[in-house]
């Protein structure tokens, strides 16, 4: 599963929304509060990717079909800020203690 940063284009405006691979290479399934139908990537042309991320991973989109592995999270450091803002919130030890 990943969460997908994408282009609403019926809203004209960015967008988010829950992506699951069935499979690693598998055309990914849409879940959204836009449509309320969980339907795969490829049926909701509606949405042009962005970005999708998980826990460990980000990936650029290049088309509607190829993505780009662009690092791991822990190495972009707006994330590194959010996690550890999301942690002091949360009173959450951090992993390097």
């Amino acid at each position: 599963m990943r969460i997908s940063y994408v282009k609403a284009l019926k809203l004209n405006q960015p967008h988010m929304v829950l992506t699951y691979y069935p499979s690693p290479k598998g055309t990914p399934l849409i879940l959204d509060n836009i449509n309320p139908h969980i339907l795969s990537a490829g049926e909701r042309e509606d949405l042009i990717p962005v970005y999708s991320f998980n826990g460990t991973t980000l990936w650029l989109a290049r088309t509607r079909s190829t993505e780009l592995k662009a690092g791991l999270v822990d190495d972009i450091k707006p994330w590194q800020v959010l996690r550890s803002r999301v942690e002091l919130e949360l009173n959450i030890p951090s992993e390097d203690n």
